[in-house]
């Protein structure tokens, strides 16, 4: 940001409508200047500033370190997007100092920042402590089972919380009976990404005990695991008990014909299902009398989308795969 574009800026800021403005995105790497300015000018003017989007604007830990005195003058900030900033360790811990003041944040997404485990036990405090937080995303920071372990203790105060991504971070059975606890107090959970970790099926019967819990969960992604036959019939035995269930992604998880045949039966008492992604494993001809005989009598009548691609059906298994329906 240039000195003459500033200028420029502070005199827009200085019209009386600018003083209502809720709204900030900002894509561009921050210096010292440009700090300054938000500083003297933003949070002096600005007060009822709501939504600060600064995805993408390559922060890292120098950007981070000059911005946290802005951040935490900003305690009206309901919406931080730090989205793909490489923030690292040493730039989580530096967040979470300005976390600390912004207890009015309902929407905070973190998601690819390379925050490792290590960075998450400075957020986790502070994250326990944002009580009004609706939507949370932590994706593809390498938590890994330590990392995860550490997080889980802090999501359970946040009994508001609707959306909570997690996927890729690469964490396994160690941390999911961690994650599972808490998301059983979590009962406002609506959206739940757990994709691309290294969740098999001992770790997926985990988080099958939990999800009775979720009555409201409209959405689950487990894609891109490992839960296999056995993982896929624990968590079929817990499907039914998520009456508003509407999309599960369930693609590349080295489910069979016989993880099918306990999946398509609990996917019939789903009334609102709506999709149901499979591809990329290993059904065969033999995953699909399941899904035909689930149908039947006009159950999975709402169901749209149906995904089965690479899933090795054959040409007997895409004679009996069942038609398609129009919306």
């Amino acid at each position: 940001v240039t000195t003459i574009a500033l200028n420029c800026i502070s005199v827009e800021l200085n019209r009386p409508e600018f003083s209502a403005c809720t709204r900030l995105i900002f894509k561009t790497a921050p210096n010292e200047k440009s700090v300054a300015f938000f500083e003297s000018e933003i949070c002096c003017k600005l007060n009822n500033l709501k939504h600060l989007d600064l995805r993408g604007s390559h922060l890292q830990i120098s950007g981070i370190q000059i911005f946290t005195g802005f951040l935490s003058k900003l305690e009206s900030l309901t919406h931080l997007c730090l989205l793909d900033n490489r923030l690292g360790e040493e730039g989580a811990r530096l967040l979470a100092c300005a976390l600390c003041h912004l207890t009015q944040l309902v929407h905070l997404d973190l998601g690819w920042n390379e925050i490792g485990a290590e960075g998450v036990v400075w957020l986790a405090r502070p994250l326990s402590k944002l009580r009004r937080l609706e939507r949370l995303a932590l994706c593809g920071n390498g938590l890994r089972s330590n990392g995860m372990c550490r997080l889980a203790a802090a999501l359970a105060p946040l009994a508001r919380l609707q959306h909570l991504d997690l996927g890729s971070n690469g964490f396994a059975i160690k941390s999911m009976r961690h994650l599972a606890a808490s998301l059983a107090a979590l009962r406002n959970i609506r959206h739940l990404d757990l994709r691309a970790n290294r969740i098999d099926a001992e770790a997926a019967a985990c988080l099958a005990e939990a999800l009775p819990a979720l009555v409201l969960l409209e959405h689950l992604d487990l894609a891109g695991n490992c839960i296999g036959p056995a993982g896929t019939r624990a968590l079929a035995a817990a499907l039914p008990r998520l009456p508003r269930l509407r999309r599960i992604f369930l693609r590349s998880n080295s489910i069979d014909a016989d993880g099918m045949a306990a999946l398509a039966p609990a996917a019939a008492h789903l009334a609102g299902l709506e999709l149901l992604a499979l591809g990329s494993n290993p059904l065969g001809g033999g995953g699909i009398p399941p899904l035909v005989a689930a149908a039947a009598g006009g159950r999975l009548a709402g169901l749209r989308h149906l995904l089965l691609g690479s899933c090795g059906l054959g040409p007997e298994g895409i004679r009996c795969a069942p038609p398609a329906r129009r919306p």
